[in-house]
C-alpha cells in the first residue's frame, strides 16, 4: 500500500499518535482494508454532504442557485 496515501488518510482523521502508529502496525493486508473502508466511509460522508447542500439549495429559485453556491463556498 502506498504508506503517503494512508499517512494522508491517518492526517485528516486526526488521530491521536500512539493510534496512528497502531494503524501503521498492522500487516499490510490489514492497512489495505482499513483504508479501502475508510475511503468508502469518507466518500459517503461527501455524497451526504453534497446533498443536503443540494436539498438546502432546492428552497433558492432557480436563477440564484448559482450566485448563492459562490456566496457560501468561495
Amino acid at each position: 500500500m502506498p504508506t503517503t496515501e494512508l499517512d494522508d488518510l491517518l492526517a485528516g482523521l486526526a488521530l491521536s499518535e500512539s493510534s496512528a502508529e497502531f494503524v501503521k502496525s498492522l500487516p499490510s493486508d490489514q492497512q489495505q482494508q482499513l483504508l479501502s473502508l475508510l475511503q468508502s466511509a469518507v466518500q459517503k460522508k461527501d455524497e451526504r454532504i453534497n446533498g443536503a447542500v443540494n436539498n438546502a439549495l432546492s428552497v433558492v429559485p432557480l436563477p440564484l442557485r448559482g450566485t448563492v453556491k459562490k456566496m457560501l463556498f468561495s
